[in-house]
Order: C-alpha cells, then sequence, then structure tokens
C-alpha cells in the first residue's frame, strides 16, 4: 500500500473517494431545461377590436380612499395621457385641468 503525501491516507481510501464523488457528480447533473412555449403571432387592430373593442387599458392607477398618497400604477412603465382627454370636444375653447381624476371627474359632472 502507498500512503498519499498530501493527506496520508491509503490509495485505496483514494479511489472509494473518487467513486464517491462519481455519485456525487451523477446527484446534481443538471437536466436541460424544457423549451419555452412558443408565443403566439401579434394580434392585428381588427383582431384586437373584435376581442377587447375598441378601446385597449394602458395602465390602471389604483388609489386608496383614506390617504391620498397610497397608490399603486399597473403594470408599471405603461403609458401615461390626460384623463379625460378623450371627452373634449373639438370646438372647445378652455379646459380645466385638475390635480387628480377625482377633481377631474367632479368638474366633468358640474360642467
Amino acid at each position: 500500500k502507498k500512503k498519499s503525501a498530501a493527506n496520508n491516507e491509503d490509495d485505496d481510501n483514494n479511489e472509494d473517494d473518487d467513486n464517491n464523488n462519481d455519485n456525487i457528480t451523477e446527484q446534481f447533473q443538471f437536466t436541460p431545461q424544457t423549451p419555452q412555449p412558443k408565443l403566439p403571432e401579434p394580434l392585428t387592430t381588427d383582431e384586437i377590436e373584435s376581442l377587447h373593442g375598441p378601446y385597449i387599458t394602458r395602465r390602471i392607477k389604483v388609489r386608496s380612499i383614506e390617504q391620498k398618497s397610497w397608490q399603486r400604477l399597473d403594470p408599471p412603465g405603461g403609458g401615461f395621457g390626460l384623463f379625460g382627454w378623450h371627452t373634449i370636444p373639438h370646438d372647445t375653447n378652455e379646459i380645466i385641468i385638475t390635480e387628480g381624476e377625482f377633481d377631474a371627474m367632479a368638474v366633468y359632472q358640474a360642467t
């Protein structure tokens, strides 16, 4: 029997360690990821309108009734726009710009 210089063990024990290392390697081998399903083709404007109507929600702002500062935008990074912009007739001479949606709804209902 030969002695190992590094850890002073028998060579027979080193062979057993090599076999154990093979078992450990086999236990932790990674399998390839399953392929992701292919995304559907983008819809045309006509297809979207037939499914959802002519309007698409781009962003929703949720606010607390108790605290005005408690709010969330869903999805983050969506498009911005002026609330009520689509309700302004083309022949309008004046518009009232408000701070928030609740104020804008109140002005719209009062005028």
